[in-house]
């Protein structure tokens, strides 16, 4: 038991009943998606995740199969908390799965960061969360796209709970094993799930099974998507950033020019992140909703084709944006690049009628050049970049290659 002193806790009285009559266990590592990990609320605590409802016959669970995802089915519509689909693990059908519902950050689940599908990796051989990394329950990222490792560690008790935790249309549409290759069996083998086409939450959400689905017969989330495929009025934005080689995907940060694209788009900046539908855009202009980055990003071979991220790979250069701060972090593979190369790519956000694309010139940096004459190096290549002797930034070539006004001394040049 749990003494209360002071003003009545809700959640401590919903979570030590979770324990007493139900038997459910701390989620340490878990994140506040569920009154039984962190204390989100004292006065309206989270609800209980929906894969303890369904496990309990509150509501109904949905069960996936392999045949479901490579064959043609309806697009699924749901409404929040109203039903848990389960996807068995074959070799351990008894043991482990993944399972997923759509949770709207409203009522019970007000303090919750977002909306959208919550996916959850569940084991029955593992007894709780005692161990960061032996979870017997654990929340599958959105954000954990095209990353290579999965970090629990990270997911309690900070940040709690975050809007990139969701998946939904333009930011995480889609969940495979190519675009999330740290989501596995605990074997370390492929699971064969595949979600697409996710929608934009609202009264109800719809997704895809597979790849290949019939719309449903009504849909109100249908009905709103289908204004994307009306004519777009296209706004381009021209940016340009030089990167350092580098072995270990340092990245330089661009900023996204977050009011001039407010004002393109006829909203606030504060309102992009909420609003605005998030692409990557293919050589041809077509809009691409599937993310192969980290978070809200995407990787590019050397013609600016979107692919996933693979180092034996295609997958060349990289670009992650954040919508809140409307910038984005740019930086190539290692041992992938060589001085003087350079890659043109394009992200966009759309609003309505009216799509914004950055199109972004990503230049590696060249050689470097031992200044000692000022004189003779008086003109050179515009944009390369001038280092004192001891490795600090002292300016740039102008647009007609001119040096900067510099004392006598040595320098270095880095070549844009």
């Amino acid at each position: 038991m749990t003494d209360m002193p002071g003003k009545f806790s809700i959640y401590v009285f919903v979570h030590e009943s979770g324990h007493m009559i139900f038997g459910w266990p701390d989620l340490y590592w878990y994140g506040d998606y569920c009154t039984m990990g962190n204390r989100a609320n004292d006065l309206n605590p989270v609800a209980i995740n929906d894969f303890y409802r369904a496990d309990q016959g509150w509501i109904p669970f949905v069960d996936i199969t392999s045949e479901d995802v490579n064959n043609i089915t309806s697009l699924e519509v749901t409404k929040p908390g109203e039903v848990c689909y389960r996807y068995k693990n074959p070799a351990r059908p008894n043991q482990e799965g993944l399972v997923w519902s759509y949770v709207r950050n409203t009522g019970r689940n007000k303090v919750l960061a977002g909306s959208g599908l919550l996916m959850q990796h569940y084991d029955f051989s593992i007894e709780g969360n005692s161990a960061a990394d032996k979870l017997g329950l654990r929340i599958v990222h959105a954000s954990a796209a095209g990353k290579s490792s999965d970090n629990p560690g990270d997911q309690w008790p900070s940040p709690g709970s975050t809007a990139n935790t969701f998946f939904k249309s333009g930011t995480y549409s889609e969940f495979s094993d190519d675009a999330y290759p740290a989501i596995r069996w605990y074997s370390g083998t492929k699971t064969g799930l595949k979600i697409t086409d996710i929608g934009t939450p609202g009264d109800s959400l719809t997704f895809c099974i597979g790849e290949n689905c019939s719309e449903p017969s009504s849909s109100s989330s249908a009905q709103e998507s289908s204004s994307s495929t009306a004519e777009l009025t296209v706004q381009k934005i021209a940016l340009d950033v030089t990167l350092p080689l580098d072995n270990n995907y340092a990245y330089e940060t661009l900023d996204l020019k977050g009011s001039e694209v407010a004002q393109i788009l006829g909203i606030k900046q504060s309102e992009i992140e909420d609003k605005v539908t998030f692409y990557g855009v293919e050589p041809d202009g077509t809009l691409n909703s599937r993310t192969t980055g980290e978070g809200t990003g995407h990787w590019f071979d050397k013609d600016g084709k979107i692919v996933a991220w693979d180092p034996n790979g295609s997958s060349i250069v990289f670009s992650n944006v954040d919508l809140t701060t409307m910038t984005t972090k740019i930086g190539h593979m290692p041992n992938k690049v060589k001085s003087g190369d350079s890659f043109t790519i394009r992200q966009a956000l759309v609003y309505g009628s009216k799509q914004v694309t950055f199109e972004i010139t990503v230049t590696i940096e060249g050689g470097t050049t031992v200044i000692t004459n000022l004189r003779k190096a008086k003109y050179g290549k515009p944009g390369s970049k001038i280092f004192n002797a001891l490795g600090k930034p002292v300016g740039v070539r102008n647009a007609n290659g001119a040096l900067p006004d510099l004392p006598k001394g040595v320098y270095v040049e880095v070549a844009k």
